[in-house]
């Protein structure tokens, strides 16, 4: 085989200081111009001292590029990013393709330049190819209104309280690392429907996600001999009837630790001065405190608060109204917006002495139970809480 040995080649047209190609004892190549290379082009090992230009392509150019082999390597001058194809999709230089991954009782969506999760149950959410910044709203379950005195479908004629909303909590900007999150959200808590004794409603429980806690609302309290108000998340209405005045439920939520406190809401549930007609209380709402019972007055609840972390404006998170009592035939409340629970006996609940539940995934205070000769007198249940979760669409 023949061989042409030689130490430098200099091109026909190149001056005489103009770039060359040189060889060292160990076959190494050096070129001090520039290089155009065109087709497949495979090297070992380079040391470039100068520049090193990448293939330039905007998205839709980069995407309509055929034939693209793994590894091959672009500039990306619309996102001002180099990028490699690694067999499925183009991945940013120095990572993997974010990819966000859901179980459980959950509802995907988009809206506005985000991908948005919505937890309607317990669940969990894995995240690979992160960091990822996200926007989260978690609200606690409602808790259930209080009975009548004496308790449902008897005699007694004081109004239960309405049970207060569950916790609200955003937070905006929370950087998630590579990993599972796992997702509790909170159930409401019972009604007070058992007869023969009076008896308050059911604690909400919790919704909690990365360290964060929107608490369950608490009780909506029954009568004379069942007072105060539950603490929660916002608190329960103190219960009706004679005797020494009794107050409502505090909220807890504003003192959660670190963002939950800081970022959360909830408000007390209203007192109760214990004068006739012996209506119920209503439960706080993160916007509002429950109103006062007694004394003749329709008690509403507690008022619940926006977000619009779902895609649109949302209001949870409101207390349930007070039952309505006697004699003087008080009408219930209505219940707090943001899907609080009507108290029993309201003006647009012909007859039904019975507390409405809270609203379902909003957060809402069952209504409390009216006093006899309303029928029923039993309260309605908490409504369940929910955790949203946003994040810029990839």
């Amino acid at each position: 085989m023949s061989e042409i040995k030689v130490d430098k080649i200099k091109g026909l047209q190149v001056g005489a200081s103009g770039p060359e190609v040189t060889f060292d004892s160990a076959g190494n190549l050096t070129y001090d111009g520039n290089a155009n290379l065109t087709g497949d082009t495979t090297i070992d090992d380079a040391t470039i001292s100068s520049r090193f230009v990448l293939p330039n392509y905007t998205t839709a150019q980069r995407d309509a590029l055929t034939g693209v082999g793994l590894g091959q390597v672009i500039y990306n001058t619309q996102e001002e990013v180099i990028q490699i194809w690694i067999g499925s999709a183009w991945a940013d230089a120095g990572g993997i393709p974010l990819e966000v991954t859901t179980t459980g009782s959950v509802t995907p969506s988009s809206s506005g330049g985000y991908n948005i999760l919505r937890f309607t149950g317990d669940g969990s959410m894995t995240v690979s190819g992160g960091p990822v910044d996200v926007d989260v709203l978690l609200v606690g379950g409602g808790a259930g209104g209080g009975s009548r005195n004496a308790g449902p479908d008897s005699g007694g004629t004081d109004g239960g309280s309405g049970g207060g909303a569950g916790g609200w909590v955003q937070v905006t900007g929370r950087t998630l690392q590579d990993g599972t999150y796992p997702i509790s959200v909170g159930g409401g808590g019972r009604a007070a429907a058992s007869p023969g004794s009076q008896q308050p409603g059911g604690n909400g429980s919790p919704s909690t996600f990365d360290g964060l806690v929107a608490y369950g609302g608490g009780y909506g309290a029954s009568g004379p001999g069942n007072r105060p108000g539950g603490p929660g998340g916002s608190g329960g209405g103190a219960g009706g009837g004679g005797g020494s005045p009794g107050s409502g439920g505090s909220a807890t939520q504003p003192g959660a630790p670190g963002l939950s406190g800081s970022n959360g809401h909830g408000n007390s549930g209203g007192p109760n001065p214990n004068q006739a007609c012996y209506s119920g209380s209503g439960g706080g709402g993160a916007s509002g405190n429950g109103a006062t019972g007694g004394n003749g007055r329709q008690a509403p609840g507690g008022n619940g608060r926006a977000s619009s972390l779902s895609g649109s404006s949302v209001t949870y998170a409101g207390g349930g109204g007070g039952g309505g009592g006697h004699p003087g035939s008080c009408r219930g409340g209505n219940g707090g917006s943001g899907g609080g629970g009507h108290g029993g006996e309201a003006p647009n609940r012909g007859g039904n002495g019975r507390g409405e539940n809270g609203a379902t995934n909003l957060g809402g205070g069952g209504g409390g139970g009216a006093g006899n000769p309303w029928p029923s007198g039993a309260s309605g249940a908490g409504g369940s809480g929910v955790v949203i979760i946003r994040y810029l669409t990839p």
